[in-house]
């Protein structure tokens, strides 16, 4: 009985892990904006304000992914229809952009880009499991 309820608390905080993870991802990805872009020097001045737009956006996009997800979660699901949308959408997403991201950083040299489709799959399947269960 003690195990059956222990195992119902951890499923409560799996979609808080996943909504930590995605956070603190975005954040990570704007506290290396510097860097990232002073890979590009090659680019012209155009083109790096471009890419450097679309790595905020990125970032923000997965920052807000999680909140929605903490904040949701928070609710303690008191619209269980709206919670379910909202996870599996929010999970579907995360899905799609580390397939994205797997695609782009297949041939890159750069082992930490690697980890960026991993952290989403594993943050989605923890939404995901989460539902399941």
């Amino acid at each position: 009985m003690a195990v059956f309820a222990m195992a119902q608390i951890s499923i409560k905080l799996l979609p808080y892990a996943a909504s930590i993870i995605v956070v603190v991802w975005g954040l990570a990805h704007l506290s290396q904006i510097k860097k990232v872009t002073g890979l590009f020097e090659m680019l012209s001045p155009d083109r790096k304000q471009i890419f450097m737009m679309a790595w905020i956006t990125h970032a923000f996009v997965m920052i807000f992914i999680g909140e929605l997800v903490f904040f949701i979660t928070l609710n303690h699901g008191r619209d269980l229809a709206f919670r379910l949308v909202v996870f599996w959408l929010s999970a579907v997403f995360l899905l799609a952009l580390g397939l994205i991201s797997l695609i782009a950083v297949a041939k890159a040299r750069i082992w930490i880009l690697k980890l960026d489709p991993l952290i989403k799959t594993l943050a989605a399947g923890l939404i995901l499991l989460s539902l399941l269960v």
